[in-house]
Parts: C-alpha cells; sequence; structure tokens
C-alpha cells in the first residue's frame, strides 16, 4: 500500500475520537523534515548521500519520497534500485547498467568492447544516462543498499553520473540518492547533500503505526512505540504482525526480527567492553563514549543526541534493554 493509499485510508470512516486529519497534515518529525530536505536538494539538481543506521526501513521512507516527488509543483519520477542484488566485482560492473536502464525506464546499452569491466561500466553507464535525458519527465534513482556495491563500483558510478551530468544540459541529467549504511563505504560525490536519517520521535512513530493499523484507538498506537521504541523496521514489523493477530505481545509481533535482533545483541555481548557500556545503557542514557559507543552505533544498537550535559548515547529499543537483562 502506497503512502496516499494509506492516508486515505486513514481519513476515511474516522470516529471523532480517532487520530486526526490534522495531525497528518501538520507533521515534522525527524524522517519527514529529512525528506523535505532531500526533495529541496534534488530540485536544485544536487545528489543525495543519505547514511542511516540498521533497521531504518530505508525502502519505505525511499517509497514515500517517491511519492512525494511525483506531486511537487516540478514533478521528478523517482524509482527505487535495490543495490545489494547487482552483485560485486565483475558481475557488478556488468548488471550495474543494465539495473540502472530498467530503473530509468530506458532501453539498456549494448555491451561495450573495452579492455577491462571498468572501462565498460564507464562506457555503458553514461550511454544509459544519456538516454534518460530525453524523458518527459527528469528521473531520479533513489538505491538502496549503496554500501553491499564494492568500493570500485560504488565509485566508479558515482564518477559516472558526475561525467554524465558535467556534460548535460541543466536540469535534463538523472538525478542520484544513494542510501547507505552507518560505517559503510566512504564516498566521493561532487555537491551531494548528505543528511543523516535519524529515528522518527514519538509522534512521528506513532503516525507510521497509524498507516498500518488506523488510527482509532491512539492509546494503543502509543502504548505499542512505547513497547518497542521508534526504530522504523520494528515499528513496521509489530503493526504488521498485530495487523494480522491483534492478540500478539508486540515483541513477538517482530516475526523474524525479534531473532535477528537477538543475535545482533548476543554478538555484541561477547564483547566485555561492548557488554558493559550495554548494560549501562540499559538502566539509561549516559555520556557519549566515542570508542565503544560507534561500534553499537554501527550494529544498530545504540543512537545518540544532544542531552542536559553534552552528547549522550542510549538504546534505540527497550526491547534491547530486555534482551540485555535477559528478561
Amino acid at each position: 500500500m502506497h503512502r496516499l493509499d494509506r492516508r486515505l485510508h486513514l481519513y476515511r470512516g474516522r470516529p471523532r475520537d480517532g487520530l486526526p486529519p490534522s495531525a497528518l497534515a501538520s507533521a515534522d518529525g525527524p524522517r519527514e523534515r529529512a525528506a523535505r530536505l532531500v526533495r529541496g536538494a534534488l530540485r536544485t539538481g544536487r545528489p543525495v548521500v543519505v547514511r542511516h543506521a540498521r533497521w531504518s526501513a530505508v525502502p519505505w521512507w525511499l517509497d514515500d519520497l517517491a511519492i512525494d516527488l511525483q506531486l511537487d509543483a516540478r514533478p521528478l519520477d523517482g524509482r527505487r534500485l535495490e543495490l545489494a542484488g547487482v552483485g560485486r566485482g565483475d558481475e557488478g560492473w556488468i548488471a550495474l547498467p543494465d539495473a540502472l536502464s530498467r530503473c530509468l525506464g530506458v532501453a539498456s546499452a549494448p555491451r561495450a568492447q573495452a579492455p577491462t569491466n571498468r572501462e565498460a561500466f564507464r562506457v555503458r553507464a553514461g550511454l544509459v544516462l544519456r538516454k534518460a535525458r530525453s524523458l518527459r519527465r527528469r528521473k531520479v534513482v533513489l538505491c538502496v543498499g549503496a554500501d553491499a556495491l564494492g568500493y570500485e563500483l560504488l565509485q566508479d558510478l558515482c564518477a559516472a553520473w558526475e561525467e554524465a551530468d558535467t556534460e548535460m544540459t541543466p536540469g535534463t541529467s538523472p538525478l542520484l540518492v544513494l542510501a547507505c549504511a552507518t560505517g559503510g563505504q566512504s564516498l566521493a560525490l561532487r555537491g551531494a547533500f548528505a543528511p543523516f536519517l535519524a529515528d522518527p520521535d514519538r509522534g512521528e512513530a506513532v503516525r507510521m503505526v497509524a498507516e498500518i493499523l488506523g488510527g482509532d484507538d491512539v492509546p494503543a498506537l502509543e502504548a505499542l512505540v512505547d513497547a518497542v521504541g521508534t526504530v522504523p523496521a520494528f515499528l513496521l514489523a509489530a503493526a504488521r504482525g498485530l495487523l494480522s493477530d491483534r492478540s500478539l505481545a508486540p515483541r513477538d509481533a517482530l516475526g523474524g526480527l525479534q531473532r535477528e535482533l537477538a543475535d545482533a545483541v548476543g554478538v555484541a555481548l561477547t564483547r566485555d567492553e561492548q557488554a558493559e557500556r550495554l548494560e549501562t545503557l540499559a538502566n539509561g542514557p549516559a555520556t557519549y563514549l566515542p570508542a565503544v559507543d560507534n561500534l553499537l552505533l554501527r550494529g544498530g544498537l545504540v543512537t545518540t543526541g544532544p542531552g542536559p550535559q553534552g552528547r549522550q548515547s542510549r538504546l534505540r529499543s527497550p526491547l534491547i534493554a530486555e534482551i540485555v537483562r535477559g528478561t
């Protein structure tokens, strides 16, 4: 169900005590602000590199971004491209131009007669990007899992994009959004806008689960958010689980994510320094310690932000504290 369908579903047949439509229209959480800033950067022709933590439900966010781009006064046609399945090395250099052509809706470039696959990739990718400039609407390729590509292939993609953008008439070249997990590949993309996709705040999290479960029982939605935290993937998995079986406990509604989370915490607990830090954070926020907290950030277990006495770290979900305590 796309964003428009989800929100129209909320508007219809709402009792007076349900989530009011104004709560959706005036929404301005961290992820919504990030989407607005990305749309602004794309309107000016800038590429975007979005950093995000594990379990950030980036495909969901990009799909909503694509809908918003189509509804702008100057619409852009955004399509999501999963890079994790493209492959690495020689396989990736051959497959990626074909994946780009399918995403952009143009014919694939013929295989180039070049000495190496890297050189052939630059030729073929450039041909695909130039074909896309003749389309009626300007295209935006929304790439998920850019860190899954090898470093060389990712840099070749950026280089091909920069070269094509330089050669085309301003305002005609396809636009690029690359989503990379925190701790993933470093990127050199000229003029890129580089936001961090933070977890939603409590209000935005309630709106996210309301789009799946409906907004008629606000206290139940808030209880769900308090139980699983504001980690987007946990919220969406729990809401979908409860949609099929309302008798489930929030933790059980996570499905396969419950095991994935337990494995991630288990790996961190095997390291003494990280285990001690998780036990501390299970009791509440603490002063940010870069040496250990950055490792937990990459694992998706911790987030940081301003506190009363400087930057603080905290666990991203109450479920993590439950696992650390063994409850």
